[in-house]
């Protein structure tokens, strides 16, 4: 029966990591300016952003985000987007963990967004870290595969959100 669920679970396109990337930027952005945002996520399994007042919104916020990810062709792909989207996200990249801590300790982020899978640590020890070092940084754990015990350790260390 659990084999079957995971069967008719479609892989994750990069299209909708991104839209996720986007969401989770956006409610970052959002709650800095102290407006309202809905999140849903529609039967179509598209994301739907709803915020009130966005555009009339003169305080637009620099949004500094690290994404953390082994794979340089998505966090390219990724930056450009986003960018693209809106000029206010400043994106930077570390494509290990390691990298990520000596970034973290020269730079203030507002958001860090990493994969789960990767080389010499992933995403649950890079959170684990964090959190042990009293770092309360907003962490969102994109796993890439419907793992739930991996959602649930995540949200048990401190993660905002993950992402299957």
């Amino acid at each position: 029966m659990q084999q079957d669920k995971q069967k008719s679970q479609a892989p994750i396109t990069r299209v909708q990591y991104l839209e996720f990337i986007t969401a989770i930027l956006w409610i970052t952005q959002v709650r800095g300016t102290g407006e309202q945002l809905t999140l849903t996520n529609s039967k179509s399994n598209e994301l739907v952003i709803e915020a009130a007042d966005l555009a009339s919104s003169n305080k637009k916020k620099t949004v500094r985000v690290l994404h953390v990810d082994d794979d340089p062709s998505l966090q390219e792909i990724t930056k450009l987007v986003l960018l693209d989207l809106d000029s206010s996200f400043e994106i930077d990249n570390a494509c290990c963990v390691d990298e990520a801590f000596k970034k973290l300790a020269v730079t203030n982020y507002d958001i860090v967004i990493s994969d789960y899978e990767m080389p010499q640590k992933d995403g649950l020890q890079f959170l684990k870290e964090l959190r042990q070092q009293k770092n309360a940084i907003s962490f969102i754990l994109f796993t890439g595969k419907g793992r739930e015990e991996v959602a649930i350790q995540a949200l048990n260390l401190g993660a905002d959100g993950y992402f299957q």
